[in-house]
């Protein structure tokens, strides 16, 4: 047995540990979710993560392409499911609460308690914010997916399927460029 063995089987280990972290992020799964599942701490499951995405070469571009727009498809749908619920506006810790009124302006009185009926006031903020993520996740995305690259352009047939010929016009010489407006061309003997 050569002295690397024992080196060997450590990196042959550690390059397993690395698909493993691959494969769950791909599925979508947290680093949190990954080291509760491996036994591993965050801050571990963070460096395969990060040795993995290192030794990955051009070859492997689409699966760390695929990685990268699950995890942000899985925030695009934690934050659309945000979106859809109601938040309360809050001040100083409490939620603000306004009476409700009938079509006279007068407070309605909950017959069960005697006191005027009230409703939560709905934080529009909350929202924006979220919205404004979702624009830069999306931006993100579409980095990543290549989207926002220029678009080369090229001369093609009518068909678009074969690159244009180029085209040359020859123009005789029909005296115009001559000097005085002669039409005449004068003859290098003169």
């Amino acid at each position: 047995m050569s002295k690397n063995a024992p080196h060997s089987l450590k990196h042959e280990h550690t390059r397993h540990l690395q698909n493993q972290v691959l494969e769950g992020i791909r599925d979508g799964k947290s680093c949190a979710e990954l080291s509760r599942e491996l036994g591993f701490s965050d801050t571990y499951i963070k460096k395969l993560y990060k040795g993995a995405t290192k030794e990955i070469i051009v070859d492997n571009v689409e699966e760390l392409r695929k990685v990268g727009v699950a995890r942000l498809d899985k925030k695009m749908r934690y934050l659309y499911d945000l979106l859809g619920k109601d938040h309360p506006l809050v001040s100083g810790g409490s939620v603000i609460r306004d009476c409700v009124d009938d079509e006279h302006g007068n407070p309605i009185i909950d017959p069960t308690t005697g006191a005027p009926k009230t409703i939560r006031l709905k934080d529009d903020g909350v929202k924006l914010q979220i919205i404004d993520r979702l624009i830069r996740i999306e931006e993100q995305r579409a980095k990543l997916l290549g989207l926002n690259m220029p678009t080369k352009m090229s001369l093609t047939d009518p068909t678009g399927e074969h690159e244009a010929q180029v085209v040359q016009f020859y123009i005789p010489d029909n005296g115009r460029d001559s000097n005085n407006g002669d039409d005449t061309q004068a003859s290098p003997a003169d």
